[in-house]
C-alpha cells in the first residue's frame, strides 16, 4: 500500500515526466565546515552534478541573523534572544521533517550545515541554563532526526582566511572571527548516521568525487 501511494505521489510531483531517476530509498546529505572551507560552493556544484540524473532538493538548515546577547544586559533583550533561539529550533525541526518527506519520495537532499551538538553559530542549541526557555529549545532539537550522511569539509586555517577575504557578502566575518570559529569547528559532532571528512584544499571536484563514491 505504501509503495503504491509512493508511486502516485511521484507521478503527481513529476507530472508523469520521464528522464530523471529516483534514488533508491532516498538519501539526505549534509555539508558542514568552518567559514572559508568551501562548503557552499561544494554544495552548489554537487547539486549541479547530480540533479541532471536524480531528483534532488537543495535546502539550507535555517540560518538566521543572530541577536548578540552580550551587547546588553536588559531583561527585554535576554528574552528576545531566547525566543529567537527557540524560533530557530522550531524552524530547523520543520526543515528536517521536510527533508524526511523528500527522502520518502526517493529524492537526494543536499543541505548546507546540519544540527550539531557542540558547534559554533546557530546550528546547535544555545540555551543551557536548564530553565523553561532552555527546556523548550532542547525539546524541539531532540525531535530532529539524524541526517544520513554528513560530509565535514576540512581546510588549513590560512586557506580558510584567504577564501573568506575573497567572498563578497554583507557582514563578512573578520579574521579574528574566522580563527575563533575555525577552532570551534574542530570539536563539532554532527547528528548523523555516517560522517566523512573531506580535505578541500584543491579543486572542488575532489570533494564531489568523494561524495559521489559514497552515493554510487
Amino acid at each position: 500500500m505504501i509503495a503504491f501511494l509512493l508511486k502516485i505521489l511521484q507521478f503527481i510531483i513529476t507530472r508523469g515526466k520521464q528522464g530523471k531517476k529516483f534514488y533508491r530509498k532516498g538519501c539526505s546529505i549534509g555539508i558542514g565546515g568552518p567559514d572559508g572551507s568551501g562548503k557552499t560552493t561544494l554544495a552548489e556544484n554537487l547539486y549541479n552534478e547530480i540533479s541532471s540524473v536524480f531528483y534532488v532538493k537543495r535546502m539550507s538548515f535555517g540560518r538566521l541573523t543572530p541577536i548578540d546577547n552580550k551587547k546588553s544586559k536588559t531583561k527585554k533583550l535576554n528574552t528576545t534572544y531566547k525566543i529567537k533561539k527557540i524560533g530557530a529550533s522550531v524552524l530547523r525541526l520543520c526543515i528536517s521533517f521536510k527533508m524526511l518527506f523528500y527522502k520518502f519520495m526517493n529524492n537526494i537532499i543536499i543541505t548546507d550545515r546540519y544540527y550539531n551538538f557542540n558547534g559554533p553559530g546557530m546550528d546547535s542549541f544555545k540555551l543551557n541554563d536548564g530553565k523553561l526557555f532552555s527546556q523548550i529549545e532542547s525539546y524541539f532539537y531532540a525531535k530532529i532526526p539524524k541526517i544520513d550522511i554528513m560530509f565535514v569539509i576540512k581546510v588549513p586555517l590560512n586557506l580558510a582566511i584567504s577564501r573568506n577575504d575573497e567572498r563578497n557578502k554583507n557582514g563578512k566575518e573578520t579574521v579574528e572571527e574566522i580563527i575563533e570559529r575555525y577552532n570551534e569547528f574542530e570539536k563539532v559532532t554532527y547528528y548523523s548516521k555516517r560522517t566523512f571528512v573531506i580535505k578541500n584544499e584543491g579543486s572542488v571536484n575532489q570533494g564531489i568525487e568523494r561524495i559521489l563514491n559514497e552515493l554510487y
